[in-house]
């Protein structure tokens, strides 16, 4: 049985890091993890011994290796890509982000990589080291920071037709009105704070509507009434 499924059977049994798991079967065996596994391990451990894929650890997880498998290979698994949310169930209990032209729902709030303005994005930065592109920020301190980022960056979509094996960076369109909502680039781009994301899929906040759970229950309730 291979050592990393046994030292994340120790570490969900008996909640026990990633170090302590593997001191321990060392006890009994001489073992040596390959050092993937032991950063996902690690992973692992961070989402409190379950795979939560709901989890903003696991989606830029999920997130980084597509990226770099699309560095080595060129090609991406489109069964890979989140569902599209106009066409989905889900969304009920989220705010949903709309084309501000044609308002079809393009992104669930849940779809929305977290990101630190200003920061850069090193979280796994060991694990992919070889991604297109250095995970850095432009800005160093001294300039002054907007109070706001203009942009989000998301999960990649069923609906994002541009995106395509070979297809580096493009734009991303409305599916339906073909209004421009942003772009992506798989060696990474910038917040308007400064800080790189690798890979990004972005849109800008000023081409999109976004509405709350409260807005959905509003604009219901009017359409019952009438």
């Amino acid at each position: 049985m291979s050592a990393s499924i046994v030292i994340a059977y120790l570490m969900r049994t008996e909640k026990l890091s990633v170090k302590d798991a593997l001191a321990s079967l060392r006890q009994s065996s001489n073992v040596s993890p390959n050092q993937g596994f032991l950063k996902q391990l690690e992973l692992f451990e961070k989402m409190n011994f379950k795979v939560d894929r709901s989890s903003p650890i696991f989606k830029r997880f999920r997130l980084k290796a597509l990226g770099y498998i699309y560095s080595q290979d060129k090609k991406f698994d489109r069964l890979k890509l989140r569902a599209d949310p106009e066409k989905s169930n889900s969304g009920g209990d989220t705010s949903t982000y709309q084309c501000k032209k044609c308002r079809r729902v393009v992104l669930l709030q849940e779809q929305v990589m977290n990101h630190t303005p200003g920061e850069a994005d090193l979280e796994f930065s060991a694990m992919f080291a070889n991604m297109n592109g250095d995970v850095q920020n432009k800005n160093h301190g001294g300039e002054q920071q907007q109070k706001q980022c203009t942009s989000v960056f998301v999960e990649p979509m069923s609906w994002m037709n541009g995106v395509e094996d070979g297809v580096s960076q493009g734009k991303l369109m409305c599916p339906n009105c073909n209004a421009r909502l942003g772009s992506f680039d798989w060696s990474g781009s910038y917040c308007s704070y400064g800080s790189k994301i690798v890979p990004a899929f972005q849109f800008q906040l000023s081409r999109v509507d976004v509405l709350t759970v409260k807005d959905e229950a509003k604009k219901k309730f009017k359409k019952n009434k009438k």
